[in-house]
């Protein structure tokens, strides 16, 4: 009997256990071993799953993967830039040299970090290096000194808020304030100007702290300039109020700055019919400045529009006899387009005509009213590839010979260039 009768026997499969017995046992014990089964299996099944999930990140055969932790950075840190490389030609016709060649070669690396609760740091830089260059040399168009090599720190800033109701960003930052296209009398806490014929702002930014405060549909902000403050009395201190109505934005700006005349400054835009208005006012001290203009967009098809823009720019403060141009040259203060006191641009825009899909046109017609002198400019920007786009120009100078648009004989001015992001 011993040997013809077995003991019951466990038989594991998984981590769980299955009570088995032999067809001599009662069934009762059938009954309940079935019933074990039942209810034990999903359990045991939960617990070993829970068990993974608990190892998961403790063992490094089980952890995160390499592959999921870059990941997870690359979502938090953004590393990235641009090489833009450019062949610029200018052609004079009463100078002494009579062409001029540059060849700017342009680099911007920034970091991006997004962090946790809503924190961001932003850096980025610029190296310029144009190998045409010896050493310093002086431009034959402002008469100010270019250098073969030019480095700068464009922006370094750190942004975050209060319970999303106060934004602060603190450090070198851009900053553009003034609804002109143009000119921008009202952008007052930069003292350098942008450049006309770019679609970008290529300058560098401004060490400030910036707080601002958003209320319904208005919008405070509050500046502290730091640049070159080394004692509390030489930080500057500006305001500027907004507010955007149904079809209409305002604002009232200010300024002042220890060894810089204070200026107030007003800015509006609206729509009339399907006409885009805008202007903008700047005073200080008996010097007041001020653009109008308007722009229009014209639907030529259901995919194509021609955009139009017409501006015009008043400078207070700037010259009416074209005998002292020379001498604002050669004392290096010459500010391209804000020489005299009256400007005007006119400017069409052609993006992505017919089938054209990587092809934008952009002319641009400048008129010194005061002098009348003018250049007029085509602007050709082509998608070669998926991240090259190359740019294409070509400038003619006409008018007053003696006028700011036409200093140092300009006759013709020719560029070329390729962008890449990366």
């Amino acid at each position: 009997m011993k040997n013809s009768a077995q003991s019951p026997r466990d038989s594991r499969k998984g981590s769980t256990y299955v009570i088995a017995s032999e067809a001599k046992q009662s069934s009762g014990n059938v009954f309940y071993s079935l019933m074990i089964v039942i209810f034990v299996l999903p359990f045991t099944s939960v617990l070993a799953s829970t068990d993974d999930e608990m190892m998961k990140g403790f063992s490094s055969s089980t952890g995160i993967s390499e592959a999921e932790k870059l990941g997870t950075e690359d979502e938090r840190l953004k590393i990235g830039g641009t090489f833009w490389t450019e062949l610029d030609y200018y052609g004079l016709s009463t100078s002494e040299n009579k062409q001029w060649l540059f060849n700017p070669n342009n680099l911007w690396v920034y970091g991006d970090a997004r962090l946790r609760n809503n924190v961001r740091a932003f850096v980025k830089g610029r190296l310029i290096y144009d190998p045409v260059i010896s050493g310093n040399a002086v431009s034959p168009l402002t008469g100010l000194t270019i250098r073969q090599f030019e480095s700068s720190l464009d922006e370094a800033k750190l942004m975050f808020n209060a319970g999303r109701l106060v934004y602060f960003t603190v450090g070198r930052q851009k900053i553009k304030w003034g609804s002109g296209k143009f000119w921008n009398p009202t952008d007052f806490l930069n003292t350098s100007r942008r450049e006309m014929f770019r679609s970008e702002d290529y300058r560098s930014g401004l060490t400030l702290l910036k707080t601002h405060v958003p209320i319904g549909r208005a919008n405070l902000i509050l500046i502290q300039d730091l640049e070159g403050a080394s004692k509390p009395s030489l930080v500057g201190h500006a305001a500027r109020a907004e507010l955007a109505l149904s079809s209409s934005e305002i604002a009232l700006s200010a300024f002042s700055k220890t060894g810089r005349k204070a200026v107030i400054g007003l800015d509006v835009s609206f729509a009339v019919w399907d006409f885009d208005l805008y202007a903008e006012s700047a005073y200080t001290k008996d010097v007041f400045k001020t653009v109008v203009g308007v722009s229009y967009d014209y639907k030529v098809s259901d995919s194509d529009t021609i955009s139009f823009g017409l501006e015009y720019f008043y400078n207070g403060d700037g010259y009416t006899n074209t005998d002292l141009y020379l001498g604002a040259v050669a004392g290096g203060t010459y500010i391209p387009y804000y020489l005299s006191q009256h400007y005007g641009m006119f400017m069409i825009w052609l993006p992505s005509p017919g089938r054209l899909d990587d092809f934008t046109f952009t002319l641009f017609n400048l008129v010194n009213l005061t002098d009348h002198s003018a250049v007029s400019r085509l602007n050709v920007d082509i998608k070669l590839l998926q991240d090259i786009k190359c740019n294409l120009a070509f400038g003619v100078h006409y008018g007053n010979a003696n006028g700011e648009l036409r200093l140092g004989g300009q006759s013709v001015d020719l560029q070329g260039g390729l962008r890449v992001e990366f």
